[in-house]
């Protein structure tokens, strides 16, 4: 790891010690603000490594019929918390949601998100509280996500990037209907 993606980590959870990479499972939060960074892919983060994202992906699109609709909703935790309320609170959505909890969307690289629409979803929905320390850097990566679904001939509009909040659970539940709605228009264009 070198010294500039240390310095991206707002935590300051890695540090160097005697040259070699340290870092301090208390402080990371997971971030993924140091991968975006690494050029060499010399970083996992525990808990969160490519693997099991990828496996979290592909377990999500397993077994999708032919002509069945199924979108990746990626969410931080305090998104999570909101879907979770959604639940409690018995309010429809699409059976086309599939939820896969994530730190910060900065942890999302595009080749999750490559992979998934490889694996067949139809589209991917990004949520993050806005509050959070890296939601400026996402939204400026969320842009780079879109152009590299444009160098792969996947249409943009198949990514949307949302602010989440716990007590707005309602409209988060407004916003998968919508993103449906918009993926189903799409597929029918």
């Amino acid at each position: 790891m070198c010294k500039k993606c240390i310095d991206v980590c707002k935590y300051k959870a890695a540090y160097i010690q005697d040259g070699i990479l340290t870092v301090d499972p208390i402080s990371c939060t997971g971030c993924g603000a140091c991968l975006w960074e690494c050029k060499n892919n010399a970083i996992e983060i525990m808990g969160q490594t490519d693997e099991q994202i990828m496996a979290m992906i592909t377990g999500m699109l397993q077994d999708k019929k032919p002509h069945e609709n199924r979108n990746i909703a990626f969410l931080d935790s305090v998104g999570y918390v909101s879907a979770d309320n959604i639940g409690i609170n018995k309010i429809s959505v699409p059976n086309s949601i599939r939820i896969i909890k994530i730190p910060s969307m900065n942890r999302i690289m595009p080749k999750h998100i490559l992979h998934a629409f490889k694996m067949g979803a139809d589209g991917i929905i990004m949520g993050e509280y806005p509050y959070n320390p890296m939601y400026s850097s996402t939204k400026e990566k969320i842009s780079g996500l879109k152009q590299e679904l444009l160098k792969h001939n996947i249409n943009p509009e198949r990514l949307a990037f949302y602010k989440v909040y716990i007590p707005y659970f309602r409209g988060l539940a407004n916003k998968f209907n919508e993103f449906n709605d918009e993926i189903k228009c799409l597929d029918e264009s």
